[in-house]
């Protein structure tokens, strides 16, 4: 005689052999949905723990901001009476230019050797002064 199981749609030749594959069908569904519910809470921990991590990156942003800020003054502090006096002496470097011009015509420099190098080492280095803050 043969057996038919509703559970697995499927016959078998004894009715042991049809209730053993019956429980191990149930065994596995079982185990599938303790295994998906472990699953679902490793999912749920990570989508935490990732949260946590996001809250981590905004409170560094927030301290890396402030760092930002006291270096930032630390760094005006130092360069601009600097930068005033190196706006002071082009000042006198154009008025000495142009009282020459008024007087003598148009001024005008040729540089040779180390001292052309210099200056156009001298050019390079404040275009890239310029552009430089655009980087970071």
């Amino acid at each position: 005689m043969r057996y038919y199981s509703d559970e697995l749609k499927r016959c078998f030749d004894t009715e042991e052999q049809c209730l053993a594959e019956e429980e191990k069908a149930r065994q596995a569904a079982e185990e599938k949905k303790v295994t998906k519910a472990k699953l679902a809470k490793a999912v749920e921990d990570a989508d935490k723990a990732l949260d946590k991590s996001y809250e981590c990156l905004e409170l560094a942003k927030q301290q890396v901001a402030e760092l930002q800020k006291e270096y930032d003054e630390q760094v005006d502090a130092i360069m601009n009476p600097v930068l005033e006096l190196i706006k002071e002496c082009a000042k006198n470097r154009a008025d000495a230019i142009k009282e020459f011009n008024d007087k003598f015509g148009v001024y005008t420099t040729t540089y040779t050797g180390n001292k052309a190098l210099n200056e156009m080492l001298k050019m390079n280095k404040a275009i890239n002064q310029f552009w430089k803050r655009f980087y970071y």
